[in-house]
């Protein structure tokens, strides 16, 4: 009985850790399509105002985002500077994830990339 208790407490973890995507990546396990889900959250509730045509900021495109060059400037000139009425007032993750979603978006976030501090500064713009 003690030995059926342990091996389906281990299939239900098992499950869970399946059913939470499994951790590791830093934005809750998921890959670049759960980060840029999260991100259209952010953009919905914190940026498209702005951001669409004829809102008071650039639209987000390519040509707009070469400037920054990298994901990385891309992400440290938004969390220093948005949103415009509160910035630096959004997790650092949420900067991560809205930064995913406008690259993908823009067409700039390549493959499988789930955006962080430790590859941002790799993935280049307008290239």
């Amino acid at each position: 009985m003690r030995k059926t208790l342990i091996v389906l407490s281990l299939v239900l973890i098992a499950f869970g850790l399946v059913a939470c995507g499994g951790g590791g990546n830093g934005n809750g396990g998921g890959g670049q399509a759960d980060q840029v889900a999260a991100g259209q959250q952010v953009w919905e509730a914190e940026c498209a105002e702005c951001h669409v045509q004829g809102g008071i900021g650039p639209e987000l495109n390519a040509g707009n985002l070469a400037a920054y060059g990298n994901a990385q400037a891309l992400y440290d000139y938004t969390h220093a500077n948005m949103p415009l009425d509160a910035p630096a007032s959004l997790s650092d993750q949420q900067y991560w994830d809205v930064t995913a979603y406008v690259l993908h978006q823009a067409g700039q976030l390549p493959g499988d990339t789930v955006l962080g501090p430790d590859n941002a500064a790799d993935v280049t713009i307008g290239q």
